[in-house]
């Protein structure tokens, strides 16, 4: 039935051949152009009701929904979570307010009122130091908590964030001591200064020069090895008196006295070490000014600590 209903006209495009002899093909002539009301009428919709059926769709899934949501919505602004004040905090605003409203009471109170306000003030100034005490206690506890726990987790990772990225320089120089290095360090030393252990003096080694290039070569040798000779490590207590005549032992104070030849190796090393910390800026010559070679200022420091010294006990 449904073909029978659906059946199409089909339209000859090709001339039909004549069947009577002598007579010509004509060919048709093309159909007239249709107007528009017929178009119309040709496909005017039928006069049923339209059928209009819900669609089931598919339920979505939490991905797609999150998914959707950061494409086409819009951004809700997440609520600050703000954090309570302990016990310690509140007690510590409270203390601050009775205090700053003491203070307005001290201006206006009269001279026999003064007194009593100012003890209260003390003590309510008190307790607010000890509390402010408490409470860095309590954050610094918290935090050294923080750190060991990120420092188990990882112990790598913690240290580098610690101490900075890794350093690509050397600390001393890799290059063994130099013989005029040895000479410019036997000439600063004091002639007068005491021995070791071994009894040698600074001395010997000022005016024998072949003595002094044997020890050259013995520094060279220790440097090579990367551990310094274990007579260069000990050292020798001589107790010297504080005081003319002294007879107690209160009275007298001691000193170390180590062997020349380590402390012309360590001396060397030690001048390398403040070469390296000047060149690279990590001691500021603006507050440092003892033991930096050719800086000036320490008898200016002195006086200006004097003088507050004197001034805190004067006040």
């Amino acid at each position: 039935m449904g073909c029978i209903r659906r059946k199409q006209v089909e339209q000859r495009t090709e001339p039909v051949p004549s069947t009577v002899p002598g007579e010509t093909e004509e060919e048709q002539d093309p159909e007239p152009p249709h107007s528009v009301q017929n178009l119309q009428a040709l496909h005017a919709a039928p006069n049923k009701p339209s059928e209009h059926r819900r669609v089931l769709w598919p339920a979505t899934h939490k991905g797609t929904e999150c998914i959707g949501a950061e494409r086409f919505s819009i951004k809700q602004p997440k609520a600050k979570n703000t954090a309570r004040p302990n016990q310690h905090e509140t007690k510590i605003s409270q203390l601050r307010k009775e205090l700053k409203a003491l203070k307005q009471q001290y201006r206006k109170a009269s001279e026999e009122e003064r007194p009593a306000l100012t003890e209260l003030w003390n003590i309510l100034r008190q307790k607010l130091i000890s509390l402010l005490c408490a409470e860095w206690h309590r954050r610094r506890g918290r935090e050294r908590a923080h750190e060991r726990t990120a420092f188990i987790a990882n112990p790598f990772g913690f240290t580098k964030q610690l101490l900075g990225q890794k350093w690509n320089g050397t600390l001393f120089n890799t290059r063994e001591p130099t013989l005029a290095e040895v000479r410019d360090t036997v000439r600063a030393a004091q002639t007068s200064a005491a021995p070791g252990l071994s009894g040698v003096p600074y001395k010997a080694y000022k005016h024998c020069l072949r003595l002094l290039e044997r020890l050259w070569r013995l520094i060279r040798v220790v440097w090579r090895r990367g551990r310094a000779a274990k007579q260069w490590r000990h050292a020798e207590g001589v107790w010297i008196p504080k005081e003319k005549d002294a007879n107690d032992i209160t009275q007298f104070r001691t000193i170390s006295l180590l062997n020349v030849e380590g402390k012309i190796f360590f001396k060397i090393l030690a001048n390398w070490l403040t070469e390296y910390l000047l060149r690279n800026s990590c001691i500021d010559t603006t507050v440092q000014k003892g033991g930096v070679p050719g800086m000036p200022g320490c008898l200016e420091h002195t006086g200006v600590v004097t003088q507050l010294i004197r001034e805190a006990r004067e006040n």
